[in-house]
């Protein structure tokens, strides 16, 4: 089984092929993602991975085609970006915000890309030796998960907003 981290950053998967362009990341291979295509084969990976990638990138959804070309039949695509809904995301230079209906839509616009789940967090990094902290994340993002719709359009702005969204995606060709 072949894995793809684009945008690894410092926190690389074990036994995935590491892109990245920063080079004090030390990924596999060093490669500006909005320069499209790839360098990679069609069909060449069963499981992709894009952490804090897409709202960095000039053209989200060309990359996602691209994704699609280097995707095999099913392959497992797992997004994180941060929520529109964060002040933090426009400080540090992302180009884009998302929502969770983004997504949605997205996918049933394009047939090769189903949905499979997707999830708000409140707070993105939770250091799990914060118990306050991590208890917290863990009902808020519980409840915030009960109706995405609901947090979306009335929540995040009554309550605060949210720190992630994670999407799993399957490819089908």
């Amino acid at each position: 089984m072949r894995e793809l981290d684009l945008g690894c950053g410092p926190h690389k998967i074990t036994n995935a092929i590491s892109v990245d362009i920063n080079r004090k990341a030390h990924p596999d291979i060093i490669y500006n993602l909005n320069n499209i295509p790839y360098p990679f084969k069609d069909n060449s990976f069963d499981n992709i991975c894009m952490r804090h990638v897409l709202e960095h990138l000039n053209e989200p959804e060309k990359v996602l085609y691209e994704v699609l070309r280097i995707a095999k039949n099913k392959t497992k695509l797992y997004i994180e970006v941060p929520h529109f809904s964060v002040y933090a995301s426009y400080i540090f230079g992302h180009k884009k915000a998302y929502s969770c209906q983004a997504f949605k839509l997205f996918c049933e616009k394009n047939p090769n890309f189903k949905l499979k789940e997707i999830k708000l967090r409140w707070m993105r990094d939770v250091d799990s030796t914060n118990f306050f902290r991590h208890i917290t994340n863990s009902v808020l993002s519980f409840f915030a998960n009960l109706n995405y719709h609901f947090c979306e359009r009335i929540w995040c702005y009554w309550v605060g907003g949210f720190g992630e969204i994670r999407v799993w995606i399957e490819i089908k060709k």
